[in-house]
């Protein structure tokens, strides 16, 4: 067998399942015994003859608990799924491929338990056959149900297999998503963490600007001050010059007045 041919069973059971399948059934018509049961104890072939029944039932029961195990898995799936956005796209692709594993898993436990319900029981005619005859009818009714019970037992191996592949899957596609998660919450910390220095940046450039003008007004306030004060002493100047000369200007007339006294 090639290692491309094992690998296919190995990623898709359903395909040796099918395979085993033709080899177990494809004689199936085939009513050949082998062996001497002329001697054999009824009782004994009897206790043989009914055990794939008891066997049948269990097989049943383990495809019935499949069934319920496909229903959890595809429910909690689809619980992540309502998520979607936060999903990433190789968690979504994983999740797809769980969710296949899980409708191949249920598929062949409803196939177990609808098309492959065979058995072969005795009819009633055969109860008036010699002993013989009715051992010869079991047996081969035994034969037959065992070849079938083996099949279904294969359903039920393979059903489980892709059900455990199913949820590995998602477990793996869940702790990756996890990851890519951190990842994005880190990658948004850092944008935020560069926004909130460029905002610092923004904020230090527009304190310095404003310092800047508070010092240009300053400025301006201590000329303008400054040429309000020489302004004052101008007019101060002024004011001096204008008492002298009114001063002077009433000396005069005072002089001329005793002048034209004299006269």
């Amino acid at each position: 067998m090639s290692w491309s041919i094992k690998l296919s069973y190995f990623i898709f059971p359903i395909i040796e399942l099918k395979k085993a399948e033709k080899e177990i059934l494809k004689d199936e018509s085939e009513n050949e015994i082998n062996i001497d049961y002329t001697n054999a104890d009824k009782n004994l072939i009897e206790k043989i003859y009914n055990d794939p029944f008891e066997i049948k039932k269990l097989i049943d029961d383990k495809a019935k608990t499949g069934i319920v195990g496909v229903t959890i898995a595809v429910g909690l799936i689809s619980s992540i799924s309502t998520n979607f956005e936060n999903l990433s796209p190789v968690s979504i692709l994983l999740y797809i491929v769980a969710l296949g594993y899980s409708f191949i898993s249920g598929y062949l436990s409803l196939t177990l338990l609808s098309n492959k319900n065979v058995i072969y029981k005795l009819k009633t005619d055969d109860s008036f056959l010699e002993e013989n005859k009715l051992k010869e009818a079991m047996i081969i009714n035994t034969k037959l149900n065992i070849k079938h019970n083996i099949n279904r037992q294969n359903y039920v191996y393979s059903s489980y297999k892709h059900l455990i592949y199913s949820l590995i899957i998602m477990v793996f596609a869940f702790l990756l998503n996890i990851y890519f998660f951190q990842k994005k919450v880190e990658k948004n910390q850092n944008i935020n963490v560069q926004i909130d220095l460029i905002k610092l940046d923004t904020l230090e450039q527009s304190f310095k600007k404003l310092s800047s003008e508070i010092d240009k007004m300053i400025l301006k306030h201590e000329i303008t001050t400054e040429q309000n004060k020489i302004q004052i002493e101008q007019i101060k100047y002024l004011n001096d010059e204008l008492k002298n000369l009114k001063s002077k200007s009433e000396e005069g007339k005072q002089i001329l007045e005793q002048e034209d006294n004299l006269k």
